[in-house]
């Protein structure tokens, strides 16, 4: 197996800031009503997710409930019928 190695550079680069930067590569910060603006958008973003989450979870507690309504409706439905696997012809195959 073979290894490669890297290289480090020995000696610091001192530049100071100002002549690094003198290119006009000047790192740009967010004003106060950037800032607020943003904080807005982010909760106004929120605030439809979560309204659309409250929607989505009604949404399936309503089918649940119409599920259980009608899983309970057919077997309440089916008490008085013999059930498929008792039959009266006992000869029959199955």
């Amino acid at each position: 197996m073979r290894a490669n190695t890297i290289l480090r550079r020995c000696v610091p680069i001192r530049a100071p800031i100002s002549t690094t930067n003198a290119r006009g590569t000047r790192i740009k910060g967010m004003g106060m009503a950037d800032q607020q603006d943003n904080l807005a958008r982010e909760r106004e973003e929120i605030a439809m997710r979560v309204a659309n989450f409250k929607a989505t979870q009604e949404r399936f507690k309503r089918e649940r409930e119409e599920y259980f309504a009608t899983t309970l409706g057919n077997a309440r439905s089916g008490a008085g019928r013999p059930p498929h696997w008792s039959r009266s012809d006992h000869s029959a195959p199955l």
